[in-house]
């Protein structure tokens, strides 16, 4: 037997001896569970801000292309087949779509606020995560001429129509969007070019949060060229990648063959703040609950050291045998490494059990007006890896001091008879 597998086997029999009911035993299986329970939050707290993260960039991808391609100078620029062409024969590339965006002044009646407008193509709903389970009323589809074959068709935020008054459901109801001429020299307010209108017909509303919801109308390509004054020109262009292609990659590409003409943002460049603040958030909870983890470990040192007194007998025989300080020390930290494990392992069950139970039944609800009912949760072994590492390491620091008493105290003059 290898000096390795008699520590191992000599920490073994010390974990199954807690089974008596002693003040030792009562104190480690304390400490275990504060192991348990540590572990078991850790991976409850990184799946939710997982699910959440999950969530977040999912709905994000709504409006938010996994490649967008701007100007580098001014709001709008011109774009040809062969552009696109070229852009589309680049590898990993799936959809492009052109768009227009910018403010305008979004009318019903006497009522009016600022919006944003944005003209799309019909490939935008291929580029974004824009899905049907957003629209709340109405349909998803744009058309040139709605419905009521008068004006074209639009689909606004919930909260637009809400501050508006606009019943999607109503063929009656339209907006005016109002915006600057670009093309009238001397703007003035009393100048009747002094502003593009164009009536559109709220076919559809769309609830994804309050981001998109208070800001956007969505309208055909060139409906919102037309009122911007800006025929044949854009201000985007948005494009999916493959899964399995990296972004960063794609933009590299895309910048070497376009030039600095174009500004090109991966999705993540395009939220570098809230991508940066989700980061953060998860890492601090993490050295929080690290530290609550630490302190739970001092009952571990307490535990391990009461555990030396006792088995002080045992110890100093070890010695007597041949056993060095050294390697009592081992065996006691493999008897610290072996009570983490075991807590770790408990824990990691317990933490999954409770995650995969609110994954299927959602147990714990949201409360408010949201587009989930329960909090999110999503399982990452990553997370499950730096937990088990980091408890590991915690639980063999916290065995160090009993370690290293418990080889100035099984001096072989100890052993009785």
């Amino acid at each position: 037997m290898s000096k390795w597998s008699l520590y191992g086997l000599i920490a073994k029999r010390y974990l199954f001896s807690l089974r008596k009911q002693t003040a030792v035993s009562i104190l480690s299986k304390i400490s275990m569970g504060a192991l348990v329970v540590s572990t078991a939050a850790m991976i409850l707290l990184f799946s939710v801000f997982n699910g959440f993260e999950s969530l977040v960039k999912n709905l994000y991808a709504t409006f938010y292309p996994d490649i967008k391609i701007t100007a580098a100078q001014g709001k709008f620029f011109s774009y040809s087949p062969q552009l696109l062409q070229q852009i589309q024969q680049t590898k990993g590339i799936q959809f492009i779509s052109t768009c227009i965006e910018d403010n305008a002044l979004v009318s019903n009646g006497e009522t009016q606020i600022i919006a944003s407008v944005k003209g799309i193509d019909s490939q935008f709903f291929k580029v974004n995560n824009f899905n049907k389970e957003y629209i709340i009323a109405g349909n998803n589809q744009l058309n040139s001429n709605s419905n009521n074959a008068l004006y074209p068709s639009a689909i606004i935020g919930n909260g637009i129509a809400n501050k508006l008054g606009i019943d999607v459901l109503n063929n009656f109801s339209s907006l005016e969007l109002i915006y600057p001429n670009a093309k009238n020299d001397l703007l003035q307010v009393q100048d009747a070019n002094a502003f593009q209108r164009q009536y559109v017909k709220p076919d559809g509303a769309f609830s994804i949060q309050d981001e998109f919801d208070n800001a956007y109308v969505l309208v055909p390509l060139t409906t919102a060229q037309t009122l911007m004054n800006q025929e044949e020109q854009i201000s985007s262009l948005e494009i999916k990648i493959s899964n399995d292609v990296d972004a960063a990659a794609i933009k590299k590409t895309l910048q070497q063959q376009l030039g600095n003409t174009y500004t090109i943002a991966t999705r993540y460049e395009q939220n570098k703040t809230l991508y940066g603040i989700m980061q953060s958030e998860k890492w601090i909870v993490f050295a929080l609950l690290t530290l609550i983890l630490v302190i739970a470990s001092f009952n571990l040192t307490g535990a391990l050291s009461m555990l030396v007194l006792e088995k002080q007998k045992d110890l100093s025989m070890l010695r007597s045998m041949g056993l060095k300080g050294i390697e009592i020390q081992t065996i006691i930290l493999l008897e610290g490494l072996l009570w983490s494990f075991v807590g770790c392992s408990l824990g990691l069950l317990l933490g999954g059990l409770i995650a995969w139970g609110q994954q299927q039944f959602g147990w714990v609800k949201l409360e408010g007006s949201f587009i989930i009912q329960s909090y999110p949760v999503q399982f990452v072994m990553s997370d499950v890896a730096l937990i088990f590492v980091t408890v590991l390491s915690v639980g063999a620091i916290a065995s160090l001091i009993p370690a290293i008493k418990s080889s100035k105290q099984t001096a072989p003059n100890q052993l009785k008879s």
